[in-house]
């Protein structure tokens, strides 16, 4: 283990075959071409990680085949939590068996297994709640920001993401420029 969260984290993640890029602490990437340059050596994760240590792991959402629904909580906003349960609800959608993270923020992120390349927007969701997929990216867990919050994963496992329930796809758009979908490049 280092001495940095967000390098244990990072390497956690590529040693399950995930790629990861380095998000400022604003949650910005940090390099250009984040998803074509998203990686699992761990080589280069600890010689990014060693030099700039408050360096948030973030993986690109749809290069893994991952819709991310993230429903926020912030204050005079709408309840994107409270209002994904009552969508989940009022369509059936069983979340027993979802992945969630939770953010800093206390907002949570359910992660879901697609082939469709849908974009980063809400989509027709209610308020409070977006999608990341293809061409987007989320904070990983296990990311630590300076002030000592983190995302931790607080219900699922890596190995068990569901796939994308068809009655929460219809709230999604495809993305209509997608073209090929492109899948995170192995490390040269």
């Amino acid at each position: 283990m280092s001495n940095s969260p967000n390098q244990d984290a990072a390497l956690a993640l590529a040693s399950i075959g995930l790629h990861v890029f380095p998000c400022n602490p604003d949650k910005t990437p940090r390099i250009a071409a984040w998803e074509q340059n998203a990686t699992s050596n761990s080589l280069t994760i600890e010689a990014t990680w060693q030099s700039s240590p408050h360096l948030l792991p973030a993986l690109p959402a749809g290069a893994h085949g991952l819709v991310v629904i993230d429903c926020d909580r912030k204050p005079n906003a709408p309840d994107g939590i409270e209002s994904f349960h009552s969508l989940c609800a009022e369509r059936g959608i069983d979340l027993s068996s979802a992945f969630v993270v939770e953010t800093p923020t206390t907002g949570l992120h359910f992660y879901f297994r697609t082939e469709t390349p849908y974009g980063n927007s809400s989509g027709s969701l209610p308020a409070g709640i977006d999608c990341r997929a293809q061409g987007g990216y989320v904070i990983a867990p296990g990311a630590t920001l300076p002030d000592g919050r983190s995302y931790r994963i607080i219900a699922g496992a890596w190995d068990a993401i569901p796939t994308l329930p068809e009655a929460l796809a219809a709230f999604l758009r495809p993305k209509i420029d997608a073209g090929i979908t492109q899948t995170a490049r192995a490390p040269q």
